[in-house]
């Protein structure tokens, strides 16, 4: 296990929710893709990456940026699935064929205002993350596996492509090159490791534990930032 990074292209802009996209929950959804079955997928997680306190070492999302590529901030509106027993229904609509004017159009509130979500997006030429384990392997899962990252992927919000990596002296994967959390750490955790005092860092009860679908442990946390920038 080597310390390292993990840089792609990204080729459409990347949809976030309240946290940014990490590392050992994209190499999960990987594992999970190649195994199938979830508790298999997390045990070969903790195999792949070097943990401290069950706290793995692979950071979150880092936009990577340069004097003349800045992040671009974009707005993203996605529409929702027609549901039939709702947008169909013969009350808002003629479904036989007439020639008729709807019945009934909800434009300021009801399901149809629902259907319509304006959503926040990044644009940068290229990610990056940070991590510390078998970095040959977790390439192979991404390259193989890896079709986006952020939410919405379906859609075709943040695709990726050209996956490149290359091995660092230091170990950024907890605590960044700003000295700042790189992912959510224990305060117990960071503490130890850190030359930041608390006082200086967002601090939020969360869960820290791989993968975070299957549930893990809470507790107050070192927060990273949700939008954060590295200049290469």
């Amino acid at each position: 296990m080597i310390p390292f990074q993990i840089h792609m292209k990204l080729k459409s802009p990347l949809i976030m929710y309240r946290y940014p996209p990490s590392l050992a929950s994209i190499v999960w959804n990987c594992l999970f893709f190649h195994l199938r079955d979830e508790v298999k997928a997390k045990a070969q997680l903790f195999s792949i990456f070097k943990s401290t306190e069950e706290v793995l070492h692979a950071s979150n999302l880092f936009f990577v940026v340069s004097p003349h590529q800045t992040l671009i901030a974009k707005s993203h509106t996605k529409v929702g699935a027609m549901l039939y027993e709702k947008d169909l229904n013969q009350v808002y609509c003629k479904p036989n064929g007439r020639k008729d004017t709807y019945t009934k159009l909800l434009v300021s509130g009801g399901p149809y205002k629902n259907r319509f979500r304006l959503l926040e997006s990044f644009h940068s030429p290229r990610v990056l993350f940070y991590g510390f384990g078998d970095i040959e392997r977790i390439v192979n899962l991404l390259n193989f596996y890896l079709l986006g990252i952020g939410a919405e992927i379906n859609s075709g919000s943040g695709q990726v492509d050209d996956i490149r990596w290359n091995s660092i002296e230091n170990d950024y994967s907890l605590i960044g090159p700003d000295h700042l959390p790189a992912r959510p750490i224990p305060i117990r955790v960071y503490n130890e490791m850190s030359r930041t005092v608390t006082q200086n860092v967002n601090i939020e009860l969360c869960n820290y534990s791989h993968p975070y679908r299957l549930g893990g442990k809470t507790e107050p946390c070192a927060m990273n930032e949700r939008i954060k920038r590295i200049v290469i």
